[in-house]
């Protein structure tokens, strides 16, 4: 646990809904070893990461799916889930340290009994999976806690914030903010029939689900002067339909989407001007050695 001592405060606090809350290094070094089931497999991914950073403090947002596995009589059971996640950091004697941690469990899939006798899972019956409200859309939110950067943005950086800003507004259910992020053309006009029509079928439909993960891999970017465009895939791990993960493959990622954004610079900044989004299924094999995707 070393690495713990060098990334933690001495008086960080994490607020997770399997573990509960853990104040101090001391106790988060405790509650953060391993006590579920034995494993011969553990892999953690990071998603839609972001890292906003002002002087002395930094903010971060991500998902973090692990993938838990045990191999018996040669068959490997597995376990996947993945954590709505945000990161604050502060300076602490000149270095940076993890002040705070929010984990909010956003879906689960496989052989849960692989941390059923030491986490609390996800009540499907309760919106956010449970009455903890971790993450919410302003207080944890990276792009209100520092809205200018200390280091000026790249162009692509700044298209994958943008598109990243979005996945955030639609899984912390802020309608409003997915409007500001949008003109009226930057809707799935193939679905609906106007730019309002979606955002009406969002405000209702969002209810009807635990917790929306718009988790997703970004492919590529191109940005102009006026213009840019993203091409980016939609990780669902809950939902891959007729695959099957297995010990021969598990170091595949299915996917189960596509997307094609287009952008548009405003006054306002850059908006979301074009929304294609298209189911597809596309299989990345041999990203067991990746983190970042």
């Amino acid at each position: 646990m070393s690495l713990l001592d060098d990334v933690l405060a001495s008086d960080v606090v994490i607020r997770s809904s399997h573990l509960g809350d853990i104040h101090g290094l001391d106790d988060a070094k405790k509650a953060l070893a391993w006590r579920g089931l034995p494993i011969t497999l553990a892999n953690i991914r990071v998603f839609n990461n972001v890292v906003r950073e002002a002087e002395d403090v930094a903010h971060q947002r991500a998902y973090l799916v692990m993938l838990f596995g045990s191999e018996v009589d040669g068959f490997l059971h597995h376990f996947q889930c993945g954590f709505h996640t945000t990161v604050a950091y502060a300076r602490e004697s000149g270095a940076w340290k993890v002040s705070e941690v929010r984990m909010n469990m956003a879906y689960e899939t496989g052989n849960t009994l692989l941390v059923a006798n030491w986490w609390k899972l996800m009540d499907h019956d309760q919106f956010e999976g449970n009455n903890l409200h971790l993450i919410d859309k302003n207080d944890q939110s990276p792009w209100v806690l520092v809205p200018e950067t200390q280091e000026p943005l790249s162009g692509e950086e700044t298209i994958r914030q943008a598109f990243l800003h979005y996945a955030w507004l639609m899984d912390t259910y802020d309608i409003p903010g997915v409007a500001a992020v949008t003109t009226e053309n930057g809707y799935p006009a193939d679905r609906y029939a106007s730019r309002d029509d979606w955002l009406r079928t969002l405000t209702t439909k969002r209810l009807t689900e635990a917790c929306w993960s718009h988790i997703v891999s970004i492919e590529a970017i191109e940005v102009g002067e006026s213009s840019a465009h993203l091409t980016a895939l939609r990780y669902e791990p809950h939902r891959i339909g007729n695959e099957i993960l297995h010990k021969s493959n598990i170091d595949t990622v299915f996917y189960t989407a596509a997307y094609t954004i287009g952008f548009v610079m405003t006054p306002h900044g850059w908006l979301i001007d074009s929304f294609g989004h298209r189911k597809e299924s596309v299989a990345v094999h041999g990203s067991a050695g990746q983190r970042y995707f």
